[in-house]
């Protein structure tokens, strides 16, 4: 490791030890600074800076978490809880249309199934809990990359997207190959941020274009109850 390095590091680890002070009550700098065997200086300097980002609050009463730290909070617990959530709507979904319904976040280029409800038709397409797919392979994909930037769209994937938000779901047929349709809804935080999606999927000869509607309907139903759930719309 570079001094660079090092030193970045170090600044790294002593906020996070601050932030931690603060929690466990230490609210002057002076007890955050003995707690930590800082010096005052450097206790006052980072402590300012975690303050201007939002993580603490210099109140008048000494230091304390910031809202910043409350908002992380809320949301690493939603998405802690999001499975648990979102099981009944899953298990609605495929109560109401007899295929597999899914949950799915995103990681990096890819998604996570991390929610599954199994359907109850004679064929069925399985997602695994687990298992991971490609975002541009996928409805679910494009309904996580709603309201991206990607800066590596082809013409092709560019036009998906395209049609993706012109109903605002994510709908991928794949005839020949692996022989499944599916679409998906996002699932948007209180803050409209896009943390997941809802998937549906089925069979080609389960879901003509008669019933593809109702369907659509259906699983952005799926996606706006569960972005209720934790504060979305």
């Amino acid at each position: 490791m570079t001094d660079a390095s090092h030193k970045l590091s170090q600044t790294l680890h002593r906020g996070l030890d601050i932030l931690e002070a603060v929690a466990a009550g230490c609210v002057s700098p002076a007890q955050i600074a003995e707690r930590l065997s800082l010096s005052r200086s450097t206790t006052y300097r980072l402590a300012a800076l975690l303050a201007e980002r939002g993580h603490l609050d210099a109140g008048g009463q000494g230091y304390r978490l910031g809202p910043r730290m409350f908002a992380l909070g809320a949301s690493a617990a939603r998405a802690v809880d999001l499975p648990r959530l979102a099981q009944p709507i899953l298990e609605r979904l495929t109560r109401d249309t007899g295929d597999a319904a899914n949950l799915g976040v995103r990681d990096g280029d890819e998604v996570i199934y991390v929610a599954q409800s199994p359907g109850t038709r004679r064929l069925v397409v399985r997602h695994g809990v687990g298992a991971r797919n490609r975002l541009r392979q996928t409805a679910m994909g494009q309904a996580l990359m709603l309201d991206a930037v990607d800066d590596q769209e082809t013409p092709e994937w560019r036009d998906i997207l395209r049609r993706a938000r012109v109903h605002g779901l994510g709908f991928h047929r794949d005839i020949g190959g692996d022989d499944i349709v599916c679409i998906s809804a996002p699932v948007r935080d209180a803050a409209g941020a896009i943390v997941a999606a809802i998937s549906l999927s089925t069979i080609p000869q389960y879901l003509d274009d008669a019933r593809l509607e109702d369907v659509r309907a259906l699983v952005r139903q799926a996606g706006l109850a569960l972005s209720r759930r934790i504060g979305g719309e």
